[in-house]
């Protein structure tokens, strides 16, 4: 199961996304580490910060920002009302919730209907990262493509802490070395990773069997995987990505 260390990313693709864009942190200054605010701090976004909901309305009242990042543990009511609030009075506002408090079904249904991107602690970089590419991802879908996502479509948990992956409220049997992978194509999304960076930085290889070795896990995650939305591509000469059935259902209402 993937320890403490952080995985390596192959590029700054899910910090690059974050370039100057308006981003809200609510994150208590005695939180639960890591802080989520030195890491957007050097994303190159403009950052503002509060530590209660009274601090974010007052805000949002003066700005508007594309990303929500909600590291705050919050009651149940007090949660759902905020972002309740939030989806109706604007649409294309990405939010992410980072909780430990992630273990209460209905709350976790309805959040997913809203669009809400979760992250359960603790969690490393890598998940942070994949998870706030993707809610913007989500949020920039104009209103012809959000409204042709299926309503069945599958909701996606990665919960690091835990080595457990849940797709559509099904939890996805991984070994530890293929959690590892898929985690590190989700924290890549969107581009190819060559063979020889996932040996080395998923499998620990770099002799002249790894790219046989990387075919080899692949093949094995790929069979995990196929009775879910999720799809692991080939790009020729390039190397391994998560594809297009992944980018059309990660929208989180899947």
């Amino acid at each position: 199961m993937p320890g403490p260390r952080d995985l390596v990313v192959h590029s700054d693709y899910a910090r690059s996304a974050l370039s100057e864009i308006d981003v809200l942190l609510l994150e208590q200054a005695s939180g639960h580490p890591p802080s989520i605010e030195p890491w957007l701090q050097s994303s190159g976004c403009f950052l503002a910060t509060g530590s209660t909901l009274t601090a974010a309305d007052a805000l949002l009242d003066t700005k508007r920002f594309e990303l929500i990042v909600l590291a705050l543990e919050l009651a149940a009511r007090d949660l759902l009302g905020f972002v309740r609030e939030r989806a109706a009075a604007q649409r294309d506002q990405a939010i992410v919730v980072v909780s430990s408090q992630l273990n209460d079904a209905d709350t976790v249904v309805e959040l997913q209907r809203l669009e809400v991107v979760l992250l359960p602690r603790p969690y490393t970089i890598s998940a942070l990262r994949c998870v706030l590419s993707l809610a913007l991802r989500n949020a920039r879908l104009s209103d012809t493509a959000r409204d042709s996502v299926a309503p069945a479509a599958c909701p996606i948990l990665v919960d690091s802490a835990r080595g457990l992956l849940t797709i559509d409220r099904r939890e996805i049997r991984l070994t530890p070395r293929l959690f590892k992978l898929f985690s590190y194509l989700m924290a890549n999304s969107g581009q190819p990773i060559p063979a020889m960076d996932i040996a080395k930085h998923v499998l620990d290889r770099c002799d002249y069997s790894a790219a046989e070795a990387v075919r080899g896990a692949i093949r094995e995650l790929r069979r995990a995987l196929r009775d879910t939305a999720v799809a692991v591509e080939t790009s020729r000469g390039y190397g391994y990505l998560i594809g297009n059935a992944f980018s059309r259902n990660t929208h989180v209402r899947r």
